[in-house]
């Protein structure tokens, strides 16, 4: 992956909760729904004070935990059956997902990258782990990646279409990229005010990520892996983290020959 400034492509400090916009029956009340989850922010970056497991803020039904561990957590049982050897965690905040694949995955390299250095600081606060290195500002990283994980950025980057060739020119033939994104019920170029610029229909994020990959693996139609988790821990008795068109998993990336280098 060739460097490019994170600033220009990402203009943002904080980030709004991950996981869907609520479902509801009538499409006004939808979309002040979708707007209102859409706009819910955390007042300071999450920390994660009950560890990096699921498990106590599930049983303390701490959604703000949950929501902001769920894709991290998602994203480390589908790539313990993948084995990456190179992960980069794009948009990392302050490090506690990219700490988590570390952990999770001790054989693979971690990369998290930000370009908010407040975020990177604080990440770079924890222990040292020798298969986890954070990176912020600028540049991102040049290499070459088995997998890339980006959970609720998107919506705040200025140019997507950059951002998302990029992720395929990094990827191994073979790679995957893990994505989390705010779903709301129609295509939102706006946003809510203080809230992320964009706003994805179902049918629009899907468009988007077709022209990047082949395979778009989701929950709406059961092909998303490690879908139990979601279905066994996380939303059993009660819905915790909404899994419409979130996460997903695209694999086959679309690499088109260019006649000018």
């Amino acid at each position: 992956m060739s460097s490019k400034l994170l600033s220009w492509l990402i203009p943002r400090a904080t980030r709004s909760i991950p996981g869907g916009a609520p479902q509801s029956a009538s499409h006004s009340t939808a979309k002040n729904a979708a707007r209102r989850a859409a706009t819910t922010r955390l007042a300071e970056p999450f920390v994660p004070s009950r560890g990096l497991a699921l498990e106590p803020y599930l049983a303390a039904d701490d959604r703000a935990g949950i929501q902001a561990l769920t894709p991290y957590a998602w994203a480390a049982e589908v790539l313990r059956c993948r084995e990456p050897a190179r992960v980069l965690d794009f948009g990392c905040g302050t490090g506690y997902g990219s700490r988590l694949l570390a952990e999770a995955l001790p054989e693979a390299q971690i990369t998290g990258c930000d370009s908010d250095l407040r975020a990177i600081r604080v990440a770079r606060q924890g222990e040292p782990r020798s298969n986890l290195q954070y990176l912020g500002g600028d540049t991102l990283v040049e290499g070459r990646y088995e997998a890339i994980v980006c959970f609720d950025t998107l919506p705040y980057v200025r140019h997507r279409e950059v951002l998302l060739q990029q992720f395929v020119e990094a990827l191994e033939a073979e790679g995957c990229l893990l994505l989390s994104t705010v779903i709301g019920p129609e295509l939102d170029l706006a946003g809510a005010k203080g809230g992320p610029r964009l706003h994805y229909s179902p049918a629009a994020l899907y468009d988007f990520l077709a022209r990047y990959f082949h395979t778009i693996l989701m929950p709406d139609n059961d092909t998303l892996p490690c879908m139990d988790l979601f279905s066994e821990v996380i939303n059993r008795g009660t819905a915790r983290y909404a899994t419409r068109m979130n996460p997903l998993a695209c694999e086959n990336p679309i690499r088109v020959r260019r006649a000018h280098r």
